[in-house]
């Protein structure tokens, strides 16, 4: 099983791969993507670019039909697959693979983050001329458009939640009474959720190691444009903290830790009275 920090680089591997197609490190990026994939095998180096010659062509027609979105996470998520799929299949003395990628995607961060005018040679949205002395067409790639990468964006909501059973006889009945946490990635790369758990005042965590059959497993990797991540805690566990260490719910406030050591709190304490 791939660590939090493996998983991550591998999703941004995938946004790399995507937001350097049509750009000028297109070339670059496509023959170390090849080669770190193919491992040396003439063959699968072969494959690979051929996958690569393909997203690039999916991404250019996907401007041109208006599926942008949708064609750009699909083939994040596609490249983000393969390269956990390496990762995962690594032997001990290949661990430098994973060096290699996560040295290509600072490089492919660096390149965006530095497209704009340098001097005389513009490096933004690249049109290319065609036609003859009396017309012309200019073509934009989609890739041109793409903004400099912002990075993983975690957002946490909180809630009072509630199940409701179906029973034979047509009626229904509730479960038990949860507090839920939903994580969703406003941002434009994954990145792996690995604890949450509930912040107490004087520094102190509530840590949650064992969620329920429904909740969302850890580690996660939330993927941007990806459904909330979820997580439970019986609120009657919450109410003994409260009752016991007479802690008020106010100062009760969920929390998730991600892969990279960052803490993101919810946007309120819990809901509880």
């Amino acid at each position: 099983m791939l660590t939090e920090a493996l998983m991550a680089a591998a999703g941004a591997g995938g946004a790399a791969v995507v937001q350097a197609a049509g750009t000028d490190a297109w070339t670059g990026l496509r023959q170390r993507v090849a080669r770190l994939l193919g491992r040396g095998d003439p063959q699968r180096e072969r494959t690979e670019l051929e996958r690569l010659d393909r997203t690039a062509q999916a991404l250019e027609e996907a401007d041109v039909t208006g599926e942008t979105e949708r064609v750009l996470l699909r083939q994040e998520a596609s490249w983000q697959t393969r390269f956990e799929s390496l990762l995962e299949n690594l032997e001990d003395s290949e661990q430098q693979v994973a060096a290699e990628l996560q040295a290509l995607v600072s490089e492919q961060q660096e390149f965006a983050a530095r497209q704009g005018v340098f001097g005389n040679t513009f490096h933004g949205p690249a049109a290319l001329q065609v036609g003859n002395h009396n017309q012309q067409e200019n073509r934009f790639h989609i890739a041109s458009y793409l903004p400099a990468p912002i990075g993983p964006r975690v957002v946490l909501q909180v809630s009072n939640s509630i199940p409701v059973y179906d029973l034979p006889d047509g009626s229904q009945n509730l479960g038990d009474h949860f507090v839920s946490v939903e994580a969703v990635n406003t941002g434009d790369q994954p990145i792996a959720i690995t604890s949450w758990g509930i912040e107490l005042p004087g520094d102190r965590r509530m840590f949650v190691t064992r969620g329920e059959n429904w909740a969302t497993p850890l580690p996660h990797v939330l993927t941007p444009g990806a459904p909330p991540a979820r997580f439970l805690i019986r609120a009657d566990e919450l109410r003994r903290v409260e009752r016991e260490q007479h802690i008020p719910y106010a100062q009760m406030r969920p929390y998730v830790g991600l892969a990279d050591g960052a803490v993101v709190h919810a946007d309120r304490s819990v809901p509880l009275t």
